[in-house]
């Protein structure tokens, strides 16, 4: 005798892909939004309002224009679990109104926690400013499903040069499996990478990677912002 459990389907969903970009390095913008917009897909940006000497914000508001949604990350990526509530507070009041003030609006609902740490007094904080969602980093939590049950704990995969275009790839694949999203996070997009840095060579093949399954219709690109505001159906859990 076979029993099968009750399975719930999303009909309405596909798999999605999120290619955002943190602290706005100055490569992202030929290595990162160049490269996505030559294959006709968008991406996010996570800006450090306090950082000087990478994207300018002509660039930013092209990217913006082009449908790009931008997220507040602090002033100074100052972990915002480490100091006063208060403090926290004022940093991103402070840092998402730079962002409002240079016309960056869109994506003003999903924060992008420095160093991806929160607690539950820093999520009521950011509640309080008007935050819905928020993004974290927890490699041991890499797939995401079509219904957040917490929606401050979006999490991220890095591509830093750690991970093969292989490994990245199969991250990919396991949304496609799984009938999730995965959302990958960038820094410096170069030749030569180091650190937390992105081997130009291995974005490149992730995105022509992501991209021939979304112009066949397997997998949708989309923005971080785009991403949240999809959450129309989520998934049901099965009663015990």
């Amino acid at each position: 005798t076979v029993y099968l459990c009750p399975i719930y389907t999303n009909m309405y969903h596909r798999p999605k892909i999120v290619f955002s970009f943190d602290d706005q390095d100055v490569s992202q913008y030929a290595n990162g939004y160049e490269v996505l917009s030559s294959h006709g897909l968008l991406g996010s940006q996570c800006i450090q309002t306090g950082f000087s000497g990478g994207l300018t914000v002509a660039q930013m508001q092209e990217m913006h224009a082009a449908g790009w949604s931008f997220h507040n990350h602090s002033i100074n990526h100052t972990n915002l679990t480490t100091v006063s509530v208060n403090e926290a507070t004022d940093i991103m009041r402070t840092a998402q109104g730079w962002l409002d003030a240079n016309g960056l609006r869109y994506g003003r609902s999903t924060v992008v926690f420095p160093n991806g740490a929160t607690n539950d007094a820093v999520d009521a904080a950011m509640a309080g400013l008007g935050y819905t969602h928020g993004a974290i980093v927890r490699p041991q939590l890499d797939k995401l499903w079509d219904g957040f049950e917490q929606p401050r704990r979006i999490n991220r995969h890095n591509t830093d040069q750690s991970f093969s275009l292989a490994t990245l790839k199969a991250r990919v694949d396991d949304a496609i499996k799984f009938g999730g999203a995965q959302v990958f996070y960038s820094h410096a997009i170069v030749d030569g990478a180091t650190g937390s840095n992105t081997e130009r060579a291995t974005f490149a093949g992730l995105v022509e990677y992501v991209s021939r399954l979304h112009h066949a219709g397997v997998l949708d690109v989309v923005t971080l912002q785009e991403l949240v505001d999809g959450l129309t159906n989520p998934r049901r859990r099965r009663a015990a």
